[in-house]
């Protein structure tokens, strides 16, 4: 496996940020997008400038929230340089805030009851620490706020009714704007015994901003994911394996396997991937030959398994921990693909699929095989076989090149973003829409600009900008609606 690493100690912000990856939660039964039936257009459209000022007029925007309101962020090119941060109206794109709230590069989320917390890395009383700020997302004033003291760089995700923060514990760490501009950043490819270990601290707040419990989990446990629902959240090991389940009220542990050590022989791994939904966890082991996914209750209790078989992990996100939101889950064999129920255990259906392919759920109607196809034209081609979720049924099969990248769902078509010829990624932002029940592509819309990248963030459809400066064209994100 191979990483990029920092080899700068006080750029070592930028590192974590690769190691964490992004924590939220992601079930991919979800339906992505609202229904596109046709080619989307755009309804509104706003320029960076306009929303953060002249001075961001070529930041890279990015969304950190969707709903209730669009949470958007400006991030300016070069080290040294804080973003900001606004909300929109997801309707009309217009700004909700009076001013945009600036000096942020930290990530922020929304809890289920609708408030707004974000983290970013600060210098207080000399120390490097966390520092979050509980917002009201309607005005963008401050609520509450809470440091932690530890120095690193944070993620914050949705935990129910609040808010868990993942902190990487580093040293040589500053804070973005000592880092001056002209600081060298060398990169380097390492294998994952490479990697040192990482270790977390994790923190729960309520969407108050009240400090609940703190842990630290097993050294190189580094990927978050939570249920809400079932009051559980995992994590796992992305380079050296291991996972943990933990309550996320009281942050018990209730199940842990070890990372393994550096140098250790990986084919003697315990369970590989851990899927946390509303009434328990399943875990997934993939040793050759002893593949098994085990059943488990929200008291951590084994209530089944199923041998033979094992979670197939997120292409999109290279994940060991995931949350399921529906009743069933799909699972891969040496030679099949199937769906299991997720309460009662049982292998709804099971058919013949080719080697190596992966499958996923699409809404709660259809689950997806992939299998990755070395002999076209242009690189990897991926071949797509859609199936009925309750019966195992077969539906469309169409294949997409290797410049085209999953974007989402809208509960009858699946959309790609690139151009099926190009020979990387990210490439031109042509998008394209396949129905699952005949394969067949609905329509194509060809890049709107070269310099933007589409977003699907549930329901919405958006594209980002990036804007050309040498033209004067500002960075800009538009909603697009069928």
């Amino acid at each position: 496996m191979l990483a990029v690493l920092s080899a700068v100690g006080v750029l070592a912000f930028v590192a974590a940020g690769a190691v964490f990856g992004d924590a939220a939660e992601r079930p991919v039964e979800t339906q992505s997008s609202e229904q596109m039936p046709r080619p989307p257009h755009s309804r509104w459209k706003v320029d960076a400038a306009a929303l953060f000022g002249a001075e961001f007029a070529h930041a890279r925007l990015s969304v950190e929230v969707a709903e209730p309101v669009l949470i958007v962020k400006a991030n300016p090119d070069g080290s040294g340089k804080r973003g900001a941060l606004i909300a929109l109206d997801p309707a009309t794109g217009r700004p909700l805030w009076q001013s945009p709230r600036t000096g942020w590069d930290g990530p922020c989320a929304m809890s289920r009851d609708d408030r707004l917390a974000c983290v970013r890395i600060v210098r207080d009383a000399g120390a490097v620490v966390n520092r979050v700020s509980f917002i009201d997302p309607r005005s963008g004033q401050d609520v509450a706020t809470a440091t932690i003291d530890t120095a690193g760089w944070s993620t914050i995700t949705r935990a129910g009714d609040g808010f868990l923060v993942v902190t990487g514990e580093m040293e040589n760490i500053a804070v973005p704007e000592e880092v001056s501009e002209d600081t060298e950043m060398r990169v380097a490819l390492v294998t994952s015994d490479d990697i040192p270990d990482q270790r977390v601290r994790i923190t729960r707040f309520d969407s108050h901003g009240h400090l609940l419990w703190t842990i630290r989990p097993p050294v190189n446990h580094d990927q978050l994911a939570v249920s809400g629902t079932g009051n559980l959240f995992a994590m796992a090991g992305r380079y050296r394996g291991g996972l943990a389940v933990y309550r996320l009220d009281t942050g018990r542990a209730l199940y842990s396997t070890p990372a393994r050590p550096r140098g250790a022989d990986a084919s003697n791994l315990g369970p590989d991937s851990v899927i946390v939904h509303r009434w328990g966890f399943v875990t997934s082991r993939s040793t050759p030959g002893r593949s098994r996914v085990e059943f488990f209750d929200v008291d951590g209790r084994k209530s089944g398994d199923i041998a033979g078989w094992r979670v197939p992990r997120q292409e999109a996100f290279s994940e060991q921990a995931t949350t399921a939101g529906g009743d069933v889950l799909p699972l891969v064999s040496s030679t099949d693909v199937g769906m299991a129920t997720i309460r009662d255990h049982v292998l709804r259906w099971a058919t013949l699929a080719a080697p190596s392919s992966s499958v996923q759920m699409l809404g709660d109607e259809y689950a997806a095989a992939v299998r990755e196809d070395y002999s076209g034209e242009f690189g990897i081609r991926r071949n797509w076989t859609i199936f009925d979720a309750h019966n195992g049924a077969r539906r469309g099969t169409f294949t997409t090149g290797y410049g085209q990248e999953y974007l989402g769902f809208d509960g009858t078509r699946l959309l790609f973003k690139g151009d099926p010829a190009a020979d990387h990624r990210p490439n031109h932002p042509t998008l394209a829409a396949y129905n699952a029940q005949s394969g067949h592509r609905e329509w194509r819309l060809p890049s709107p600009s070269t310099t933007a990248r589409w977003h699907s963030t549930a329901p919405y459809l958006l594209l980002l900008d990036d804007g050309t400066p040498g033209a004067g064209v500002s960075s800009s994100i538009a909603r697009y609606v069928p």
